[in-house]
C-alpha cells in the first residue's frame, strides 16, 4: 500500500519559519549574553552566567576542575574535602596606616572591626610593621596573636602576655612600642594622651623614629 502526503509550498513555508524560531528561542535562554561575567565562553550555563552576588545553595558537592579563588568570607555547614589549594584575597583582613604626618596622633580602629576579627574562639593575627624609618622603604615587622571578648571586654595579646580592659578610662597599650609604633587602646591626639574615652583601637606612630606605621588584622 502505498501513502502519499501533499504539502503545499505555502504550508511548508510555515513549519520551517516555526522550526526555526524554535530554535532561537532555545539558543536565547541557554545563552545569557548579559550574564554577571559578560559574555560566556561556551554556550549553555557557563560559570560566567552565574550570579555569584546571591547565595549559592549546593545539596551535594562542589567540584572545581582548576581553581577556586574567593574574595570575601564562605561558610561551610558540612564536611569539606579539598584536592589542591584554595586561594582567597582579603578573607577576614583589615589594614590600617598611620602616615608620618598623623604621628602623635591615633589612627581610629573600630571596635567592630576588632569584634569581627579577634571576638572568636581563635581570636586573630596582628602584624605590626615599621615602614620607612630611614628613607630607604624598608619594613620591620612583629606579629602575635590577639583576643577581644566583646561581652566584657576583657583583652589579651600574645607579645609579652599583656592583657587589659577596654574602655577602662586609663590608656592601655596591647603592643609597643614596636619600635616607633603602638597599637593601642587608648587615644592620642597631637601627642597627648586622650585617655581611653570610648571602645574604638588606635594605631599610632610616635617620636621614636620618623617612620609610617601599618596594622594589619588577619582572622
Amino acid at each position: 500500500m502505498k501513502i502519499t502526503i501533499n504539502v503545499m509550498k505555502r504550508h511548508l513555508y510555515i513549519l520551517i519559519l516555526l522550526v526555526a524560531v524554535f530554535l532561537l528561542l532555545t539558543f536565547a535562554i541557554a545563552y545569557n549574553s548579559a550574564g554577571t561575567g559578560g559574555t560566556p565562553a561556551v554556550m549553555g550555563h557557563s560559570a560566567d552566567e552565574l550570579d555569584w552576588s546571591k547565595p549559592i545553595t549546593m545539596q551535594d558537592k562542589l567540584v572545581v576542575n582548576k581553581e577556586l579563588e574567593v574574595a570575601g568570607n564562605v561558610k561551610f555547614n558540612l564536611d569539606l574535602n579539598v584536592e589542591g589549594d584554595i586561594k582567597s584575597k582579603n578573607v577576614g583582613r583589615k589594614s590600617y596606616y598611620a602616615p608620618k604626618s598623623s604621628r602623635g596622633t591615633t589612627i581610629k580602629i573600630p571596635e567592630l572591626e576588632i569584634i569581627d576579627l579577634c571576638g572568636d574562639d581563635d581570636g586573630c593575627e596582628v602584624r605590626m610593621i615599621m615602614y620607612d624609618w630611614d628613607g630607604n622603604l624598608r619594613s620591620a615587622s612583629r606579629t602575635f596573636n590577639f583576643f577581644y571578648n566583646k561581652d566584657n571586654k576583657k583583652w589579651r595579646t600574645e607579645l609579652n602576655d599583656i592583657e587589659g580592659t577596654n574602655g577602662a578610662d586609663g590608656t592601655q597599650h596591647i603592643a609597643g612600642p614596636i619600635w616607633s609604633c603602638y597599637f593601642t587602646d587608648g587615644k592620642f591626639d597631637n601627642w597627648v594622651d586622650q585617655g581611653d574615652t570610648d571602645l574604638d583601637f588606635g594605631l599610632l606612630s610616635w617620636n621614636q623614629a620618623d617612620a609610617e606605621c601599618r596594622l594589619f588584622v588577619i582572622d
